[in-house]
């Protein structure tokens, strides 16, 4: 199994790539002047797609063993707030690795060959999400990090006797992700917004020009890839409908854990090495310089290269440098001076959700059915507010009773005739809904919004003239859809009071059900709602059963809605009889 016809072993050393919306979609309108070139590069892709499909077919087909080892050092990516702005995002993908080895199963066709595999790892270390302030050499000012290391395990698995051996899929992948949290503060939110809205919102010189035959040779020179498309999905159905129905892919994703921990105030800043050697040297001393001066002072792309060798002259870790103009740098900005708005206040806990073992598993079948699960085992809402002992912290987890059962348990089936299934089922869970502090984490979101941009008011498009379709028959889809959900008697309670455990509260206890089912011509819609009744007691469980009083008795509702073309759309409600208690 060491025996391979081709090995492929790379290193890639470090990348710093800054993404600009603004200047992509320059160069993107920039490309779309050359409309000839450009359906001329079009059609040569689709023929290089083609041919190289073909390839790789063959290949596959003669069970060509090719062997890797990458090792990539994964780029790090800076998104700022826009092209004149020293603050934003920074992604720092860590580091790749991937390899594979050929292993040999113990199933042999009717010619003694065996089933041979290859085993591809892929492991991704130190993946980091961090709010950045860059000085106007490019160097690293601040660094708040948003998204703690993670590492993530892919291992994939090819059958390349998929050919005879089709007792195992023919690709099956397996991913595991360590856990995962994330930090975010309201200075953190409203910068992450602030980039989001600046960056993909930066006006762009609007130079495109639409050209009718572009379209339509492009529609041409794809025409013979989407009936070759097409010709092979008829193939694999004649298969199928001869029962050749194999695994194509079948997949397994687990996360052990997911946290968002939110904070009030803002952020514990992380000044880099870079930006404190600076400081060491005397260069905070000294009187400021211009801009322009110190970028003309040193080259930054000198700097960059001098700081990844060591005194020694070995390869060291990257520094965070990026390369600032000295015209962008006179008039670069933070990202607070749009809005005017900066928190100075200290970082302060305020919530923390968490979804624990999310695990997501399905198979993909060679007539074109697929079938998938996403299991959510528990969703936690836990009050982190200091000086809390003793108070009602845990607003919302899973009923303990639920035994082994996910809290969540989604089910997707598609059938080959397009038919779709969704089922979910949401065991018991317990809500707890304190009003003042449900205010403050809606307020976490809607306080640190950024301020929208003055923007000129867009030009209308000219109405081009849409084609005639010739053709009179109805394109409607045919499929069905069925969608069934169940909730299983949750207690959603309202307290006075989160400081006591004893405090009064208001429970509200129900069962939900409902089906509903779409075709092209008609819709049915059946809901019911069972064990619906609401008491006031002692939230202390222990204590609750001697307070209870109730507040509304065991009642049912149900409703039936139907709509097809031959009758008008028909509701039926239906409540049964409502016991209300209402005392002073």
């Amino acid at each position: 199994m060491q025996c391979v016809d081709t090995s492929i072993t790379l290193t890639f050393g470090c990348a710093r790539i800054v993404f600009l919306n603004k200047f992509v979609s320059d160069v993107l309108n920039w490309v779309d002047k050359f409309q000839s070139a450009k359906a001329a590069v079009a059609s040569a892709s689709v023929a290089a797609a083609a041919a190289a499909q073909a390839t790789l077919q063959e290949a596959y087909e003669q069970c060509s063993r090719i062997s890797l080892s990458l090792t990539l050092r994964a780029p790090l990516i800076l998104i700022p707030q826009d092209s004149c702005s020293l603050s934003g995002l920074m992604v720092d993908l860590g580091q790749i690795t991937i390899n594979n080895k050929f292993e040999m199963g113990q199933e042999r066709n009717e010619l003694g060959y065996p089933a041979i595999y290859d085993m591809i790892n892929l492991e991704l270390h130190n993946i980091k999400l961090s709010r950045v302030e860059l000085t106007t050499r490019g160097t690293m000012k601040r660094e708040y990090e948003l998204l703690q290391p993670i590492s993530l395990t892919l291992t994939i698995c090819r059958n390349l006797t998929i050919s005879w051996h089709k007792q195992r899929p023919e690709i099956e992948v397996q991913a595991k992700v360590a856990p995962v949290k994330i930090c975010l503060c309201e200075e953190d939110l409203l910068v992450m917004l602030t980039v989001l809205q600046d960056n993909l919102g930066e006006q762009v010189t609007n130079t495109m020009v639409e050209d009718s035959n572009t379209s339509e040779i492009s529609e041409i020179s794809r025409s013979p890839k989407k009936v070759k498309v097409e010709s092979e999905k008829e193939i694999e159905m004649v298969l199928a409908g001869h029962g050749h129905i194999f695994t194509k892919i079948k997949f397994s994703f687990t996360v052990e854990a997911m946290t968002l921990a939110l904070f009030t105030g803002g952020g514990d800043a992380h000044v880099t090495s870079t930006t404190s050697n600076e400081s060491s040297n005397g260069s905070s001393s000294k009187p400021s310089q211009s801009p322009s001066d110190e970028s003309s002072g040193q080259h930054t792309d000198i700097v960059a290269a001098s700081s990844l060798l060591g005194e020694s002259g070995k390869l060291q870790s990257p520094t965070h440098i990026f390369y600032v103009s000295s015209d962008e740098s006179l008039r670069a900005h933070s990202v607070f001076s749009k809005s005017g708005h900066k928190i100075m206040m200290a970082k302060r806990a305020l919530a923390e959700v968490s979804l624990q073992v999310v695990r997501m598993k399905g198979t993909m079948m060679s007539d074109g059915s697929l079938a998938a699960n996403l299991v959510l085992f528990d969703c936690i809402l836990q009050d982190t507010r200091p000086d809390q002992d003793g108070f009602i912290t845990r607003m919302m987890e899973r009923k303990a009773r639920s035994g082994e059962r996910g809290m969540v348990d989604l089910t997707y089936r598609q059938e080959p005739s397009k038919d779709i299934y969704v089922d979910v089922r949401i065991s018991g869970f317990v809500l707890v809904l304190h009003l003042p502090y449900l205010l403050s984490i809606q307020r976490f979101f809607t306080d640190n919004l950024p301020q929208q941009p003055d923007s000129p008011s867009p030009v209308k498009p000219k109405d081009t003239p849409k084609p005639k379709n010739d053709s009179s028959v109805d394109e409607r889809p045919s499929n069905i859809m069925t969608v069934r959900v169940k909730v299983e008697q949750p207690d959603i309670a309202l307290v006075e009071d989160v400081s006591s455990l004893d405090t009064s509260c208001i429970i509200l206890h129900a069962e939900v059900n409902s089906d509903i089912k779409q075709t092209p011509m008609s819709q049915n819609i059946s809901a019911s709602i069972a064990n619906l009744q609401m008491y006031t007691c002692c939230y202390n469980p222990q204590n609750r059963q001697k307070t209870l009083a109730q507040i509304l008795n065991k009642c049912e509702l149900s409703l039936l809605c139907s709509v097809t073309p031959s009758h008008a759309e028909h509701v039926d409600i239906k409540l049964s009889q409502v016991d209300l208690r209402v005392s002073p």
